[in-house]
């Protein structure tokens, strides 16, 4: 499932399982949702490709944590960031999670389908169209934001969530570029 290969927790050094045990919190935590690792126990995605260098993965679960606890951007707009910064990478892992989380925020079907084809759908109202705007401008046109992307989202998501808005863009761009470094596959039978 990626190129590191995911591992059974008997594989686990101590500092792995000290972070397996943590990722096995962060699933519990997620009721309803997919879980993080396949049915023989293995972790999938960016956490089996972080139990491979657990000192990095201590990290990024805390930052992962960090992020959700910012004021300012609602799980809707937040989930539009992410997939529009996914589709840019076309990282499958990525959005195979994140069009799902998106589609339980109350984004629609075919609002995800334009996303996907790299469009702003028209039906967004003006927060999603702020968030996809900002999105899509950091991940495909180099050098800073424009002063005409910041101030749109500071007018409608106040200082604290357009900063918020950036920094799950710049998190997940990062989470992308790791899962299309080692080629981290969807599961068998979830495409």
């Amino acid at each position: 499932m990626n190129r590191l290969g995911l591992l059974y927790k008997s594989e686990l050094n101590d500092d792995a399982k000290r972070l397996a045990n943590k990722f096995d919190l962060f699933d519990k935590s997620r009721p309803g949702k997919k879980s993080i690792r396949q049915q023989d126990g293995r972790f999938i995605g960016p956490f089996g490709v972080q139990l491979h260098t657990p000192i990095l993965g201590e990290h990024l679960i805390e930052v992962a944590n960090s992020l959700a606890q910012l004021p300012g951007l609602d799980f809707k707009n937040r989930e539009i960031a992410i997939v529009t910064t996914g589709v840019k990478f076309n990282a499958a892992f990525e959005l195979l999670a994140h069009t799902r989380h998106a589609l339980r925020a109350g984004v629609t079907q075919a609002e995800i389908d334009a996303i996907l084809r790299g469009e702003r759908p028209d039906t967004f109202d003006d927060h999603a169209k702020a968030a996809y705007d900002v999105a899509h401008e950091l991940v495909n046109r180099p050098g800073p934001l424009s002063e005409e992307q910041w101030a749109r989202a500071v007018e409608l998501f106040g200082k604290e969530g357009a900063t918020a808005l950036i920094h799950f863009v710049a998190f997940y761009s990062s989470v992308c570029v790791v899962l299309n470094g080692f080629d981290c596959k969807i599961p068998d039978g979830e495409a």
